[in-house]
């Protein structure tokens, strides 16, 4: 309910359609929230898909959380490819999150 105080409620202003859920996710994370500590990603990622599960979202449209947290590592590498080219801004703990991230999936690659 929209008059309860604790009612949040997230809107991509430039646009507005199906998508990666990591992306918005990455962006919120780097640029939308000055009190976010990466050990707290995994708890707002579990309660993401506890959310969507509430909403009704289920089977394979229900993502896993190993899913998402390698989805959000690409978002991450992608949203800091692009800050590379506009200026980075936005929680610290980004460039050494994306090193991280490469690893992870250059391990992933056979």
């Amino acid at each position: 309910d929209s008059d309860d105080p604790g009612y949040v409620c997230l809107v991509d202003f430039q646009y507005i359609g199906r998508g990666c859920p990591a992306k918005d996710l990455a962006y919120l994370f780097v640029c939308g929230m000055d009190c976010f500590e990466e050990t707290m990603e995994e708890m707002y990622l579990k309660a993401y898909i506890d959310e969507l599960e509430k909403a009704g979202i289920a089977g394979e449209q229900l993502p896993r959380l190993d899913e998402l947290g390698f989805t959000l590592d690409l978002a991450y590498i992608d949203l800091y490819r692009w800050m590379c080219g506009w200026g980075v801004w936005g929680n610290a703990f980004l460039p050494d999150r994306v090193d991280r991230c490469v690893d992870n999936v250059l391990s992933r690659i056979p």
